[in-house]
């Protein structure tokens, strides 16, 4: 550390001590404040100044273990913190747009060169649950090599020759007002600044009594008997609140002349809301939903009141007691009346509170009692939903959806969907939304109903006494009783209702209660008066109800699996079928994995089963499945992963296919072998097969070196086998052959699928019995009863002595001079739009009447019902998200369907080929939808047209790498295998890496020479950069995180470092495979990892014209921006800058109605091809000029609307592209004309010659 440097004195000698171990070339200052329009925002407890990146540092004196969160930090002493990273991170970008505007140069800086990191240097050790951000805080042990770390990670070069100024401008700050001595040496948290400069104080006296103390404004103004009465009056209004037990009781410690009073709040018991884990299981949801009342309970305490609390977070509000839970709030302030606040601290206060409902954190007077409830129903359906509080309020509605899309399946859908319901309607703050209390009491009858779908009241059967319903879904009932006389000792009673359903059961029954067995529950006793079986009851879990821990460690698994099995072999031994068995049947007594205990019957029957009736079976191996790899098995091709874990779940899958039984026994030593799998590549009890379809697709590539024979036309029995129909085969085919038009051209690019449709064509005429009249390399010629049909494959292509006008004229035979077409030909030509505008310019004399068709066409004409033109090039083989199968999926689904790759099942290399895997990926559904949108946004970005042929050629290199199995089997193959050796040195392939030939990788590093695969590399998600992410990434390069790094995945497959060359191309794999198989907290949307930011918006606005009349504002903000124009202007008007002096700072703008514009998808006008919307249009007025919004520009203009200076060279030709519409548009009529004089508003014109004088300041 660089002492010359440092500000201020941090106090605490461990921390002098940590400092001076610092490089000298960093610089320390301490103890200084971030004010926003004069009102302090954060302290600093130290800005350390690198040469590469700046670091903000807040210290937490708390010792012992520490409970972090993404809401709370939490201390063993009862301690609490408010989302210090997300603060400390909204203080970073603060003091880093600060230093931006304060340094010359530092504007230049694009990435985030201030980090917020917190130093709890008395800390023994961290608990983190829920994805809590580990990495930006440390203990004094990790700060230095954490400093380093973070600075080799996100520090930027462009930060060196500015280090000495930005020491200079930290130096600068505000300092910290101090706090009295007595109350600084009692502190034990870091001052918390409140929304309104309140200040809030954690404080342990030497007698080790803790209080808290608020000091607040109780009044406008200094002190007077007026702030005496108001005192009086909140005292007692708080005191009355904590009788009641919504908060804690408060007392006045003393009164300041500025018009504050210093209170003290006793601590409180519990655990903070957000301390408590998110909940995973049915019973935790349920414990969450008492809570949930409870909440609500103490806010109505303060609504009865019309009070309002209005700052409302998980750190706020403390839960005591489990079974019967209540709620607390640390504290309640009066919210005093106040001025709007400036633009710039009403952005603070939003993003330092993101729970505080929309437009309440940037004033807080302004909250209601609908807003409190808002935002507790935000906070719970954060946490059922697993989402941040930024995402509930962004998705809105959808947002309590996603509380019965993350519990569906359960057999309480409907009390599930009354919840989301009832929170959906608390998130509106409508006139008509429940008040906190209703919201309370319904809460409390939908937890009462969660764990019993319906039934009538049922108090006692025969000598027993119920004590709660189990399971009233079904016949039979299912309760849990007790004898009077025995009151201890619980038993399970089954009712049956239906009297043949008791029949039926009641033999089976009889024979487990003579022949007991401990995999099936004991059955004490049977009452036929009252057709009911009893039952000890066994309190455990069921496999059901431990689901949401699933999958589960392969050592883990197998007690699962051995008491499952011994299930089995008990009715297996007894000849008894369940029928219906279920993960819910089955119960681990006291938790115990190692003993399973069926406890349910269904549909049990007392006769064997019958040959080939192996119904219990699949159920529990599929369940067993499930526990494994955390998927069903049709919904899970699990080719990756451990071997060991690979070949259990091949096994299951094996098992449960086989259309006929095994004895249990027979299936224990099936799963044992498997178990006893060696974690090695390959499995040597196989042999080395080479699957021909794998070579097949190989050579789709067009730059395969295998060849690419198969890359064009339906020339062999692959393509033609592969081949899936079109609009054109379904559509256009059938109208050529109905309405027989007299010609049809089809223009595009090489590889549209142009040749392969006149093939059909020609295939469809020999269907219907047409004559054969000529065919050669050119075309052919077909008769039908009575007519012509011809076709010229290529119009650009000589053949033999006939150049390509010859081939043409020979097509268009019958056609020259002025009259109409024969009425009995039909020509098909396959020829680019550049080449067709050429022909029938220079042959127009000769072809007058088809040449003005065509001519007219090309220049925009409505469709001719003789002369039909179909532009290839519009088609779109991908889809808009939630559309039906587009061609991409069904091509996809054509390539890697299972049946072409079980041959692979038996191949010694099968669990450690990439080829395999990759096939196994393209049928999982979430990943082909995945990739489907990474197509689509390169289709969108317009750079490069997909034809068909690009399509299938990229997607080929994506399943194969251009490898064939002989590749794969010589990389893995043992020294020995010299065949397989010899093979691979003749491909010239000897370095085959599993994760290098991953489709994931395979997509963004192919070699050059592939136009569509080189497009896709603007896509890669390593090129993006993103914080978060990569600090995350970055964290868990060491061997000791695996565990951490597999939990990202899907599948909890690991991606070591050890498999890459170095740490760099080990990060961009993670990234890539993190876009693919991440998991939702990574990955939440298809789009969040991929470069542009702006991508789910623009194709939200291609597809639904509601997000385009959101988007608008924001894109005509963006266009006033892009003419270097940053004022706040009337967001109802769409500005164009007429003309400006930088120097002079003037600028004159012109100002348009926003009204009179229109966004719209672009949609192609083709009737005969599939189309998407690629573009928006902006037009103004009906006749007024247009521009075609492109994902590019969608994207510059949100950024700069963000607050992007467009000054970069890559914006120039998308900054072009915008000139002529805003040429344009300063040629129109304008209602007014507006003088910016250095920002501010100053002169308004408006029609009619008045100018109007303006001298109040723009809003900023």
């Amino acid at each position: 550390m660089n002492t010359r440097h440092l500000a201020g004195q941090p106090g605490d000698p461990a921390i002098i001590g940590l400092l001076a171990q610092l490089p000298d070339a960093w610089d320390v200052v301490v103890g200084r404040t971030l004010t926003i329009e004069g009102v302090i925002t954060h302290d600093f407890d130290l800005i350390i100044i690198t040469p590469r990146i700046v670091f903000v540092i807040g210290l937490i004196p708390w010792s012992g273990t520490i409970t972090i969160s993404r809401d709370v930090f939490w201390g063993e002493r009862g301690e609490i913190l408010d989302r210090p990273i997300g603060h400390g991170d909204v203080v970073a970008d603060l003091l880093a747009s600060t230093l931006r505007l304060t340094i010359p140069g530092a504007h230049t800086i694009d990435s985030a060169f201030v980090t917020y990191v917190a130093l709890c240097w008395q800390a023994g050790r961290f608990t983190a649950i829920d994805g809590a951000p580990r990495m930006q805080c440390c203990r004094a042990d990790e700060f230095v090599a954490a400093l380093h770390n973070l600075e080799s990670m996100f520090g930027t070069d462009a930060l060196i020759p500015l280090q000495p100024a930005v020491t200079a401008a930290a130096h600068s700050l505000p300092s910290a007002p101090p706090l009295p001595d007595e109350l600084a040496r009692q502190l034990i948290s870091p001052r918390i600044i409140g929304p309104t400069g309140d200040w809030i104080l954690d404080l342990c006296d030497d007698a080790r009594r803790r209080r808290i103390m608020i000091a607040m404004q109780i009044a406008p103004g200094p002190w007077s008997p007026a702030h005496d009465q108001a005192l009086e009056r909140y005292i007692g209004q708080a005191n009355r609140f904590a009788r009641a037990g919504a908060i804690a009781p408060v007392r006045t410690a003393l009164t300041q002349a500025d018009g504050r009073a210093m209170l003290v709040a006793d601590p409180l018991q519990g655990t903070p809301l957000g301390a408590l884990p998110l909940p995973t299981l049915l019973r935790d949801l349920r414990q969450d939903l008492m809570r949930a009342a409870a909440c609500f309970q103490a806010v109505d305490v303060l609504h009865q009141h019309q009070c309002v609390h209005g700052a409302l977070t998980p750190a706020q509000i403390w839960i005591q007691g489990t079974s019967s839970p209540r709620a607390t709030l640390r504290w309640w302030l009066p919210l005093l009346p106040s001025a709007p606040p400036a633009p710039a601290v009403a952005r603070v206060r939003r993003l330092a509170d993101p729970w505080a409902a929309p437009g309440v954190a940037e004033q807080r007077d302004r909250a209601t009692p609908a807003d409190d409830c808002a935002t507790l129903a935000a906070m719970f359906i954060a946490r059922w939903a697993h989402l941040s509080p930024e995402e509930v309020w962004r998705r809105g509605s959808d947002a309590a959806s996603q509380v019965m899309l993350r519990w569906g399946g359960l057999a309480w859908a409907t009390t599930l969907r009354q919840l989301a319901e009832l929170f959906d309607r608390a998130l509106s703050r409508a006139p008509d939304s429940p008040g906190a209390g209703a919201i309370a009491a319904h809460l409390q009858q939908l937890e009462s109903r969660l764990g019993v779908p319906t039934s009538d009241a049922v108090d006692a059967i025969g000598p027993y006494r119920v004590r709660h319903v189990l399971d009233a879904g079904s016949d039979p009932l299912t309760v849990l009783a007790y004898r009077p006389d025995q009151p201890a000792n619980d038993v399970v009673v089954k009712v049956y209702a239906d009297a043949a359903a008791w029949q039926r059961v009641r033999p089976v029954a009889q024979l487990l209660r003579d022949a007991p067995a401990a995999a099936l529950v004991p059955i004490e006793t049977l009452h036929e008066d009252h057709r009911c079986i009893v039952m000890r009851y066994l309190a455990g879990p069921s496999v059901a109800g431990v689901a949401g821990e699933f999958p589960w460690p392969i050592d883990r698994w197998s007690r699962l699996a051995s008491g499952a099995l011994d299930v089995l072999m008990a009715l297996e031994s007894r000849r008894l079928r369940h029928g219906a068995l279920r993960a819910e049947h089955l119960i681990m007594p006291g938790s115990d994995e190692r003993r399973v205990v069926l406890v349910g019957f269904g549909g049990a029957s007392a006769e064997l089963a019958q040959p080939g009736d192996r119904g219990d079976q699949r159920a529990v191996l599929r369940v067993l499945y499930r526990a494994l790899t955390g998927a069903a098995p049709e919904d899970d091709d699990r080719s990756r992963g451990s071997p060991r874990l690979v070949a259990l779940a091949r096994a299951l899958r094996q098992l449960i296919e086989r259309p006929d039984a095994l004895p249990v026994a027979e299936i224990q030593q099936c799963l044992d072998a498997a178990r006893r799998t060696q974690v090695t590549p390959t499995r040597t009890d196989r042999r080395a097969l080479v699957n021909p379809w794998v070579d097949q697709i190989r050579r789709l590539y067009r730059n395969s070196r295998g060849g690419n024979a198969d890359n064009r036309g339906l020339d062999s029995d692959f393509v033609r086998q592969t081949y899936v129909p079109t609009a054109l085969d379904r559509q256009l085919l059938p109208q050529v052959l109905q309405h027989r038009p007299s010609a049809v051209f089809l223009s595009g690019n090489p590889g549209d699928g142009k040749t392969a449709f006149l093939e059909r064509v020609r295939m469809a005429l020999l269907d219907r019995g047409a004559a054969l009249v000529h065919s050669d390399a050119a075309g052919w010629e077909y008769a039908l009863d009575g007519h012509t049909f011809r076709s010229c494959y290529d119009a650009s292509e000589s053949h033999g002595a006939a150049d390509a006008d010859d081939n043409v004229a020979r097509a268009l035979h019958g056609f020259a001079g002025a009259a109409a077409a024969p009425p009995h030909l039909t020509v098909l030509l396959a020829i680019n739009d550049g080449r067709l505008d050429d022909f029938f310019s220079r042959r127009s004399a000769a072809y007058p009447w088809l040449a003005q068709r065509v001519i007219a066409r090309l220049d925009g004409a409505a469709a001719d019902p003789q002369v039909w033109l179909v532009d290839l090039k519009r088609r779109a083989f991908v889809g808009m998200p939630g559309a039906a199968d587009s061609l991409f999926h069904q091509i996809v689904t054509t390539l890697s369907g299972a049946e072409a790759w079980q041959y692979c099942d038996q191949c010694t290399a099968q669990p450690i080929c990439p080829i395999s895997a990759n096939a196994a990926a393209l049928r999982r559904p979430a990943i082909v939808a995945q990739l489907e949108v990474l197509f689509l946004l390169a289709h969108l970005r317009q750079r490069q047209h997909i034809t068909i042929r690009d399509l299938r050629s990229a997607l080929a290199w994506v399943l194969t790498g251009d490898l064939d199995c002989a590749a794969v089997h010589a990389a893995h193959a043992p020294v020995h295998d010299i065949s397989v050796a010899v093979h691979a040195a003749h491909n010239a392939v000897h370095d085959v890496s599993v994760a290098e030939q991953r489709y994931w990788q395979l997509l963004f590093t192919a070699p050059p020479g592939d136009p569509f695969l080189d497009e896709l590399r603007a896509l890669d998600p390593a090129m993006r950069v993103q914080p978060y992410l990569d600090r995350l990434v970055h964290g868990l390069q060491r061997a000791p995180r695996a565990a951490e790094r597999a939990a990202l995945f899907d599948d909890g497959a690991d991606l070591p470092p050890e498999q890459w060359r170095d740490v760099p191309s080990w990060r961009a794999a993670m990234k890539r495979r993190l876009c693919f198989e991440g998991v939702p907290q990574v990955r939440p949307t298809p789009y969040a990892l991929l470069p542009y930011q702006a991508a789910e918006g623009f194709v939200a606005a291609l597809g639904d014209a509601g997000a385009c009349a959101v988007v608008l504002p924001v894109l005509a903000t963006g266009l006033l921006r892009t003419d270097g124009v940053f004022e706040q202007l009337d967001p109802g008007a769409l500005y164009v800058r007429v003309a400006g002096s930088l120097e002079q700072e003037l600028m004159i703008l012109k100002s348009f109605p926003l009204d009179d514009f229109t966004l719209a998808p672009a949609r192609p006008d083709e009737a005969h091809i599939e189309c998407i919307a690629e573009y928006l249009e902006l037009r103004y007025r009906a006749d007024g000029p247009r521009l075609a919004i492109t994902l590019d520009v969608f994207e510059l203009l949100l950024r700069c609307a963000a607050g992007l200076h467009p000054g970069a060279p890559e914006f120039q030709p998308l900054l072009e592209d915008l000139a002529p519409f805003k040429s344009a548009l300063l040629l129109a009529d304008a209602s007014e004309l507006l003088l910016l004089d250095q920002g501010q508003v100053s002169h308004l014109v408006q029609r009619g010659r008045q100018v109007q004088r303006l001298p109040r300041k723009a809003p900023r």
